[in-house]
């Protein structure tokens, strides 16, 4: 059995399958453009994160470098605030010349091995090595050097770092705060003058009369790594001696070391001489490959064979930058300034796994909305688009196919003869005017059916009519014809009659 198939239903088909495939056409390009952007957006925001790590981490270790070589500037600047304190003091004796001023012969005794020291009342330690000579200028100078007393602690209070602070004349005599038993300590015999903390502020070393940073070392009375601010002290004279201020490394680089702003990140610090001076256990097994062996506190970083050589030479050189190794199967990244006070590199190490972390939860999010953008929005939307569309489509449709609905059901009222039935004109467009042009058609036909029944009717009468005279007429023709016929019978009944009287007798 053939389904009959209506305009409506023909129409909302096309609509429906027009729609859908637009949708589709449309959703399919919004999605791949989604999809490419997020890709796009994924790339982008890498390198911009990448860019913007590299900066991040040279930016956060030299900011970390800058904090500590402020540490070393402020005691530089105390440092060279002593020695100017010290020039004032010598260059001016008579102003601090007093009937209480500390005496040399009252606190200065002979020792067991001929160094000169003092006794442990005083605030700070007297050293004069036994091969110096006491005169009155040397016993002067120690004289004044104790006006120096008043100004040691304050100086190691507001530096917690400096563990000493010391003065040391042009023959080798000095006075060392706190008090620790000098004398009784080095050597009596020790070359002062020539101990690097004196040489590296003389004027042979240090013509430009600025504060100078020993070489790290290692303390002989065993608080760990050490370095001296040395100011040398100018007065009238010259070239007076050199005032030093001993600076532990420990707490520095204990707070290098525990310093942890990013997850699995670490700090160093070497110097210029390629030697570690805060290097975290970490730092030892991905640098050195190895881990610290027990009593080692510092590591010679120069025969390194891997990629870190390059970077720890650039460091020794004093630059500051950034740069990316692999070890192994890790990839790190490494940022490094430099702390100009004292010639220090700062480090900051890092795994790019962990560097990128944050990439990776972004990327995560990025798929997430746009997931959510998908399947909760353009899904959504669409479908929603599709039901308004079909449904303003079914009402537009109905609308356009009412018209021909009625005319369809009005023909067939016509073809049974009801002529009376008229479309209802809703519009003046082309089905308004369609619809019009039918009832005036109708309208005409119903008047040609009047007429022609109108016709008919008297056709039928004339016709009677007609059919009357020509029945009368062949009833007059039928009794002429009998008339005739008889007429004609009789003449041969006397034609033979003639004849058979002309025809000679038998008898004769």
């Amino acid at each position: 059995m053939e389904i009959k198939r209506s305009l409506k239903l023909d129409m909302l088909l096309f609509l429906f399958a027009t729609i859908v495939l637009s949708i589709v056409i449309i959703a399919a390009l919004s999605i791949n453009s989604i999809v490419t952007s997020k890709e796009n957006a994924k790339q982008s925001a890498k390198n911009v994160l990448q860019k913007q790590a590299e900066n991040f981490l040279v930016q956060l270790t030299m900011s970390t470098a800058e904090k500590n070589d402020m540490l070393f500037e402020n005691i530089r600047t105390d440092a060279s605030n002593a020695a100017e304190h010290a020039k004032n003091i010598f260059d001016n004796p008579d102003d601090f010349a007093s009937e209480a001023r500390w005496k040399f012969d009252d606190h200065v005794f002979r020792g067991e091995n001929g160094q000169y020291l003092n006794g442990k009342d005083d605030a700070a330690s007297v050293f004069i090595p036994n091969y110096i000579t006491i005169d009155d200028d040397l016993k002067e100078r120690v004289e004044l050097s104790a006006q120096l007393d008043y100004m040691f602690p304050k100086t190691l209070e507001n530096n917690q770092n400096v563990v000493a602070i010391y003065f040391i004349g042009p023959l080798g005599e000095t006075r060392y705060y706190p008090h620790i038993g000098l004398g009784d300590i080095a050597p009596p015999d020790q070359k002062i003058t020539e101990d690097i903390f004196f040489t590296v502020a003389n004027p042979e070393n240090n013509p430009e009369q600025k504060v100078a940073w020993t070489p790290v070392y290692d303390d002989p009375a065993g608080q760990g790594l050490m370095i001296t601010a040395s100011a040398p002290v100018y007065t009238k004279e010259g070239f007076f001696g050199v005032l030093g201020m001993d600076v532990t490394l420990n707490k520095i680089s204990k707070n290098i070391e525990l310093y942890q702003p990013l997850e699995q990140s670490y700090f160093f610090l070497v110097n210029k001489d390629g030697y570690s001076i805060a290097l975290p256990e970490q730092a030892w097994k991905d640098i050195l490959g190895r881990n610290r062996e027990p009593g080692e506190v510092r590591a010679n970083l120069n025969n390194l064979t891997n990629e870190f050589a390059a970077i720890l030479g650039r460091m020794k050189e004093g630059n500051a930058g950034f740069g990316g190794v692999i070890i192994g199967d890790k990839h790190y990244y490494i940022a490094y300034a430099p702390l100009k006070e004292t010639g220090f590199s700062l480090g900051m190490v890092t795994e790019e796994k962990f560097l990128f972390k944050a990439i990776k939860n972004m990327e995560t999010e990025i798929d997430k909305s746009t997931r959510d953008l998908i399947y909760f929005q353009i899904l959504p939307a669409g479908i929603l688009i599709l039901v308004i569309v079909i449904i303003v489509g079914f009402i537009f449709i109905n609308r356009m196919t009412r018209p021909i609905k009625e005319l369809t059901e009005t023909t067939k009222e016509i073809s049974k003869g009801n002529y009376d039935i008229k479309l209802n004109v809703r519009s003046d467009n082309e089905i308004g005017q369609l619809a019009s042009t039918f009832n005036q058609m109708s309208a005409e036909l119903k008047k040609s059916r009047e007429d022609i029944k109108k016709y008919g009717e008297g056709l039928e009468n004339q016709v009677k009519e007609r059919t009357k005279e020509l029945q009368s007429k062949n009833e007059e023709l039928e009794k002429f014809n009998k008339i005739a016929i008889g007429r004609e019978l009789k003449m041969i009944e006397l034609k033979k009659k003639i004849q058979e009287s002309e025809k000679p007798s038998d008898k004769q």
